[in-house]
């Protein structure tokens, strides 16, 4: 009998380990914040960010340079009045499926500069965030389905991350996204179809501030543009493509970019462009001219004289100058 008491004891024991091992928060630092009451005084959090810790008026919580390496299921719960939660700069590794539990009101979620390697379907669905800023981490992996269902969503931040591939099944039930900004990740190509799921919309007001349609993949190292890989999106402000390693442009890449303020496609190792190319491009007059940046590109010199020729006849303003000086250079040379 003693035997097995000790033995009920100790797997008692064993369990209560496990459920301690899997504590998100140990002696971590909070600021919180409620819009009518200001700061509120909130001593060191064991365990997860809920009502139990004090947080039940939280309308802003602040975590920042701790050392939280996971996430675990339930890591901030039941906290109805939440719309602003930051875990920044606090070594997060790993985030687990249902991290974020009954935060019906969040708005703004910010995990940057942790060392998150990948994001798993279940950490991020059926939450109602307008913006979401995953940058300046180490991820290299997401899951087909890990920003499906966000119907609020418009801004996503993934710049500065080791992503190599874009997958054209993110977004999936995610209609209002806007804001993508990719920039500084190690990305190739842009596949066919890139952007299914994201159809692009008309400006908005999100509070005082408007927002753009603006998708940002400068400084990869894009080499290759599938020619239908703008097929599905009809409406952008501009679309950054700045220093990377594009060197072919295929007929009607953009043709089905309706509405675009600007393409920029400075700095990559662009030479010339086909007649084809340049007929398929969206162009227009006055306020609807297009912007079109091609500068700092090793032209051939005869290549962009007619790049020149056809942006006078079109009413498309097509940026080259820096490439322009560097030709007039070389005709002076010549004729030396």
């Amino acid at each position: 009998m003693y035997f097995r008491i000790c033995l009920v004891l100790v797997t008692i024991f064993l369990r209560l380990c496990v459920f301690c091992d899997k504590v998100s928060f140990k002696n971590v630092p909070v600021k919180a914040t409620n819009v009518a009451k200001g700061r509120l005084e909130i001593g060191p959090v064991t365990g997860s960010l809920d009502p139990s810790n004090g947080l039940a008026d939280a309308n802003e919580i602040t975590v920042r340079d701790q050392k939280i390496p996971i996430l675990y299921k339930g890591a901030v719960k039941d906290l109805p009045r939440l719309y602003d939660l930051e875990l920044i700069y606090s070594e997060i590794q790993e985030i687990e499926p249902g991290a974020f539990e009954n935060v019906p009101r969040l708005l703004e979620l910010k995990l940057n500069g942790n060392k998150i390697s990948k994001i798993q379907g279940g950490i991020l669905n059926n939450l109602n965030i307008k913006r979401l800023d995953l940058s300046f981490n180490e991820i290299n992996a997401i899951e087909p389905n890990a920003f499906n269902d966000l119907p609020n969503l418009r801004v996503l931040l993934l710049d500065n991350n080791l992503i190599r591939e874009w997958n054209p099944n993110w977004f999936e039930n995610t209609p209002n996204l806007l804001m993508i900004h990719f920039s500084k990740n190690l990305l190739e190509t842009l596949p066919a179809h890139a952007f299914k799921n994201v159809k692009g919309t008309e400006n908005v007001k999100d509070g005082w501030l408007p927002l753009e349609n603006y998708f940002d993949f400068s400084e990869n190292k894009i080499q290759t543009i599938d020619p239908k890989a703008f097929e599905d999106i009809k409406q952008l402000d501009i679309l950054d493509l700045r220093r990377n390693l594009i060197s072919e442009l295929q007929p009607g890449v953009f043709s089905n970019l309706e509405k675009v303020n600007s393409i920029w496609l400075l700095d990559n190792k662009i030479t010339c462009v086909s007649d084809e190319f340049l007929d398929s491009l969206p162009h227009g007059h006055g306020i609807a001219r297009r912007a079109y940046k091609f500068d700092a590109n090793p032209w051939n010199c005869t290549c962009l004289e007619k790049v020149q020729t056809w942006s006078k006849e079109k009413g498309s303003k097509m940026a080259t100058l820096q490439s322009s000086i560097k030709c007039v250079i070389e005709k002076v040379k010549d004729i030396k």
